[in-house]
């Protein structure tokens, strides 16, 4: 199995990067790092996952946390971030669910969703 990613900005790219690995990934402020060849391994036990539906969707918990009293902010979200998670609701079989959350923002698609609602709708999304 194969996944071919495009990015269209390598700000889109760390974004995505960010999802994958739980928003640890920094941004270079040096030259970018020069193309290296990957290395096919014939170990399929060693070819990458796709991430789960728990990976690329932040729990309730999770988001209790970020919305903690305390000083915090509550995290922005990106277009893209919010797609990518209701693109992963979406191939789980949730298409109904993320159509009514569409719904529920009075938005046809993810596009008509005001960006200051993206939190919310983050959050409701993960409670699915």
């Amino acid at each position: 199995m194969g996944i071919t990613v495009q990015f269209e900005s390598y700000e889109e790219m760390i974004g995505f990067a960010n999802k994958l690995v739980g928003g640890n990934v920094k941004t270079a402020t040096a030259e970018p790092v020069k193309k290296q060849k990957a290395i096919k391994t014939e170990d399929p036990a060693k070819e990458e996952e796709t991430p789960s539906y728990d990976e690329a969707i932040p729990d309730q918990q999770q988001i209790e946390e970020e919305n903690a009293p305390g000083g915090e902010e509550t995290k922005v979200y990106e277009l893209e971030e919010v797609r990518a998670a209701l693109a992963v609701l979406t191939r789980t079989g949730k298409q109904k669910q993320v159509k009514d959350l569409l719904t529920y923002f009075k938005a046809k698609n993810l596009t008509s969703v005001d960006p200051k609602d993206y939190a919310e709708l983050m959050e409701k999304a993960g409670a699915l």
